[in-house]
């Protein structure tokens, strides 16, 4: 009796719900990535002052979603899905306004605060987003619709990472004009998300319950009782964790810290992965068809394992990239010098505190290249692979990235139960994000350990994702799975 209702929705690509939650998410991940790629390169600039805190703002980012996803995902579930959805596009509209006063004031502190915020508004955005997808759509059109999400999500990134750049570099003493399009962009979200049409809410009588703000009971039973879905949703949450040490944070620093690139090449660059991840869902959704394949997330397992070695491999240039990093460690100490040392002046005579920073170190001056120091650094920079050879491999990274979580999404889609499907995703969000917060910690150790202590160049962060990422290449067996029509 069921099948009559179902054949009554539309053909994917005629349906125009689905396109005004597409464009919805589209805008959002573009705002999203927008002002935190702007916040991740004002965190790198101080590194040439202190430390690099971007870890610290990819925890910030992470936190809310491990807060509240569990609750999130309740809320999708006990209310009516495009409802949450709207009040998120309403709530990044006061966000975006937050964000333009953090840059016109210039405040470090407050745009991490911001960019915490923006983190609030994606958790409790996404299990809906994720979640109607099912209940809106035919399931035999869930792979493809998938991948075009996926897609158009990196899309989003992909130009939300390059206009940062542009605009780090276009508006660098007046960033809250790059702002301004972002709340255009709000606001255009805020109409699109009015295109979806309402579907029937999962669980209208649903009772909350406190441990909803995680994980609800009974979807932690129905997880821990089937190992294939925990097994699922580790992975995922493994993939994110080591996506999120590289992408944006190694990738920036790479880009300006080795490959001396400004930030509108920074952007480039790190846009370059987004181009890899859209084409890889896009291919991993058609190449699923009507099944989870296995296969495919082998592939994208052990391509993004290498093309990452691939990344930190050693090359021309190697020696002297050390040599810039042990010349800023020297800069930073004889720095921290000079501040003792007209801290303990000042207790003695006010007036002696006028003492000139020493030199930068000449290494870090990236003003006096000549032409072929300039032409050297470009293609090598201690990188076999050089900053061109590495834009092919960073698209690389983001296939093989697309064609890992694809199959791992639509599983986790396709089999959760009705009842329960808001929660589960939400379960996912949770973990997921557990693991991009652990990426902002592992980030901050790792470039600790092999930057700033072995004083080796930025490009072997990558080689330590890439062994992160073996074991999963090695052992995991992802499931194969027929989606019910």
């Amino acid at each position: 009796m069921s099948a009559p209702l179902h054949d009554e929705r539309p053909t994917l690509l005629r349906d125009f719900s689905f396109w005004g939650l597409n464009l919805t998410q589209f805008l959002g991940a573009f705002n999203d990535n927008l002002f935190k790629q702007l916040v991740l390169l004002l965190c790198l600039a101080q590194a040439h002052k202190g430390s690099d805190l971007q870890g610290l703002g990819l925890i910030l980012f992470a936190a809310p979603f491990i807060a509240i996803s569990g609750y999130a995902g309740f809320l999708s579930d006990r209310y009516n899905k495009r409802t949450i959805i709207v009040l998120c596009k309403v709530a990044e509209v006061l966000i975006v306004l937050l964000g333009m006063v953090g840059f016109w004031t210039g405040s470090l502190p407050f745009l991490l605060g911001v960019l915490c915020l923006m983190g609030v508004h994606s958790a409790f955005f996404g299990p809906s987003k994720y979640g109607i997808l099912p209940e809106m759509l035919r399931t035999q059109d869930l792979p493809r619709a998938n991948g075009m999400v996926l897609m158009a999500t990196f899309l989003a990134i992909i130009f939300g990472l390059a206009v940062a750049g542009l605009a780090m570099q276009t508006y660098s003493s007046a960033l809250w004009m790059a702002s301004l399009p972002c709340l255009v962009i709000a606001l255009a979200g805020l109409g699109s998300s009015l295109l979806i049409r309402r579907t029937p809410t999962a669980q209208p009588n649903l009772k909350f319950d406190l441990s909803s703000i995680a994980i609800a009971p009974d979807t932690r039973r129905l997880i821990l009782g089937n190992r294939t879905l925990l097994g699922v949703l580790l992975m995922s949450s493994v993939f994110w964790f080591i996506g999120g040490t590289i992408y944006p944070p190694a990738i920036n620093a790479l880009c300006q810290e080795q490959f001396h690139l400004d930030h509108a090449w920074t952007g480039i660059l790190a846009a370059s992965t987004g181009v890899g991840i859209a084409a890889g869902c896009m291919i991993a959704g058609v190449l699923s068809k009507d099944r989870v394949r296995g296969w495919i997330v082998r592939t994208g397992a052990w391509g993004l394992t290498l093309s990452l070695v691939l990344l930190a491999i050693p090359g021309p240039g190697w020696n002297a990239a050390r040599d810039e990093i042990k010349s800023m460690k020297l800069h930073k100490q004889a720095k921290a010098a000079t501040d003792a040392a007209v801290r303990h002046d000042t207790n003695d005579d006010p007036k002696s505190a006028e003492v000139e920073d020493p030199p930068p170190a000449k290494a870090i001056d990236r003003n006096e290249k000549s032409n072929s120091e300039s032409i050297v650094n470009e293609y090598y920079r201690g990188t076999m692979l050089g900053s061109r050879g590495s834009a092919v491999a960073l698209i690389a990274v983001g296939l093989f990235a697309g064609f890992f979580s694809v199959p791992l999404q639509v599983y986790l889609q396709a089999t959760a139960p009705v009842e329960q499907k808001g929660r589960i995703i939400g379960a996912m969000n949770l973990m997921n994000w557990i693991g991009i917060a652990g990426a902002g910690v592992v980030y901050s150790i790792g470039r600790f350990i092999l930057v700033d202590w072995l004083l080796l160049p930025y490009a072997t962060i990558f080689g330590f994702a890439a062994l992160l990422m073996l074991p999963v290449a090695l052992f995991y067996r992802p499931p194969e799975a027929r989606i019910p029509s």
